[in-house]
């Protein structure tokens, strides 16, 4: 009897080991996937605004912008469906802003985020002399009641002069990686009765493998 409680017992902490160890891989996996795949759409954006400039370079610039917000303005992805895009020339003026059509030929570049940076300026002097950066910002949605971290991809334009730029909340990420550990720990079993069941720090059920608990 007392063997067979410690064999269960190092099952139970070996397959616990395992499963931290994988869901702490996972987690920054699918934090690179989702970066990744902002920078991927950036880019594709920024292939259709060099498509347009090379089809119509003889057109003015004023021109040329309206067509890139023609084509990228309404444009959404991601898989909440709430990504968009947002160009700016190199003085902060909007020419693309997906979320606010409104602000396009607005000068935002005194605009400051929920800890006072001047958001658009601090991208604008990081892109100097790089093709695409990496930015974090605080910002909230109209009804939102507090401020999030958004993470972006910045890239430049140099045909234009300009840069084209998305981002995603970074609890939404964070939600994406909680569900798809949930469904880890949801389904994984040991031995004939055993389950994996998780709380936060703040006692809420993250999973548990037995339901009728």
């Amino acid at each position: 009897r007392i063997e067979y409680v410690k064999n269960a017992r190092f099952n139970a902490k070996d397959r616990v080991d395992k499963l931290v160890d994988y869901i702490n891989f996972n987690e920054n996996f699918l934090k690179t996937r989702a970066q990744n795949e902002i920078k991927d759409i950036v880019l594709l954006g920024k292939i259709v605004a060099q498509e347009v400039y090379y089809e119509n370079a003889q057109l003015p610039k004023n021109v040329i912008f309206e067509k890139i917000e023609e084509l990228l303005g309404e444009k959404r992805f991601f898989n909440n469906l709430e990504g968009y895009y947002f160009v700016f020339d190199m003085q902060g003026v909007n020419i693309v802003h997906g979320a606010n059509r409104a602000f396009v030929g607005q000068n935002l570049i005194n605009v400051q985020d929920g800890e006072g940076k001047h958001t658009i300026y601090e991208v604008i002097q990081k892109l100097q002399g790089k093709e695409g950066i990496y930015h974090q910002w605080q910002w909230k949605n109209p009804g939102d009641e507090h401020f999030r971290t958004k993470i972006g991809y910045i890239a430049y334009i140099e045909e234009l002069d300009i840069l084209i730029g998305s981002a995603r909340y970074e609890d939404e990420i964070s939600k994406e990686i909680k569900e798809e550990a949930q469904k880890l720990l949801i389904n994984t079993r040991y031995g004939e009765s055993g389950y994996i069941f998780a709380h936060d720090y703040n006692g809420v059920a993250i999973a548990h493998g037995n339901a009728k608990e």
